[in-house]
């Protein structure tokens, strides 16, 4: 009996290398538990429903690649826009041809108090057969993996703990 004891303490220890938690990830730090959610209103900068659709888009993935998506319910913090129209020049060619350039202003803030965290500006240029085409070749030039982004997500999310922690 000791013998078959011995031989059962003998296997348990030589698998318990083997045994893992049901959970072997650490605890969330504060910025991991920051969520934002990407919202665009209605009355963007002038643009017509299918760049507000783009625009949208653009700023799920940028939420998301950076490892903050929110649900778009009830979400205190939100990645906005500003969308300003510098410049529209049509070309007389057969089609003609509309040249954009845009200034699109990137804001982290506070749906509920109005407060904003961060933001970032960058001009984008876009050409369409259409005004509507141009806007969103515009605005599919915004790329989510641009490192300037990166920089201003962290800025916010830095401003959002530093604004809870003061509380």
């Amino acid at each position: 009996m000791i013998t078959n004891i011995r031989i059962l303490s003998f296997f348990a220890f030589l698998f318990s290398g083997y045994l893992v938690a049901q959970n072997n990830v650490g605890k969330t730090d504060d910025a991991g538990r920051v969520a934002i959610s990407a919202y665009v209103p209605s009355d963007i900068g002038g643009l017509n429903t299918a760049a507000q659709t783009a625009l949208k888009n653009r700023l799920d993935r940028i939420v998301t690649k950076n490892g903050l998506a929110g649900s778009s319910l009830n979400n205190r913090f939100i990645l906005t826009a500003k969308v300003q129209k510098l410049s529209s020049v049509k070309v007389p060619s057969t089609p003609p041809v509309y040249n954009y350039e845009i200034e699109v202003t990137f804001i982290i803030g506070d749906a509920i108090e109005g407060i904003k965290f961060s933001t970032y500006s960058t001009t984008i240029m876009g050409a369409g057969n259409t005004e509507s085409s141009a806007e969103i070749a515009a605005i599919k030039k915004i790329k989510e993996s641009d490192p300037e982004y990166q920089k201003f997500i962290e800025e916010g999310k830095k401003r959002i703990i530093e604004y809870f922690n003061s509380k």
